[in-house]
């Protein structure tokens, strides 16, 4: 058990690169990646864990090598697509220092990110919910 505990003890890098990205995406209005990586995990685990296990007959060494494996996939495809995938402008925000915004009604505008606007931003109050109320 000790030995299945220090093989896994290396996974914990990619564990946390896992949870910090995967909070990052879903700040970013995405769950697809995390929930990929998540799923890509599990399937290389569930590849690996007989191969080593029984294949090459490295029994719960086998396991364990096969979770870590698993695990810095899943961090490896994340980290990718934070950095360099397609939304990588969303993760990190924009690249430019100017957005187009378009206002309902109203034609499409030029921003400028650095300068200050000229009125103050309106907020919209949002809609209060009843959480007593019965639903169907």
């Amino acid at each position: 058990a000790a030995q299945y505990m220090q093989l896994r003890a290396m996974g914990v890098p990619a564990v946390g690169m896992v949870v910090a990205l995967s909070g990052g995406f879903q700040a970013a209005r995405d769950a697809k990646t995390p929930f990929i990586a998540v799923m890509l995990s599990g399937v290389v685990n569930l590849v690996l864990d007989p191969l080593l296990m029984f294949t090459f007959g490295l029994g719960m060494s086998g396991a364990a090598l096969a979770t870590v494996t698993a695990q810095y996939s899943s961090a490896i495809l994340m980290t990718y697509q934070a950095f360099f995938g397609k939304k990588r402008a969303m993760f990190f925000g924009s690249e430019t220092e100017s957005v187009t915004a378009c206002v309902e009604g109203e034609t499409c505008d030029e921003v400028d990110l650095t300068e200050e606007p000229e009125e103050p931003v309106k907020f919209v109050e949002p809609a209060r919910y009843d959480f007593n109320k019965k639903v169907a």
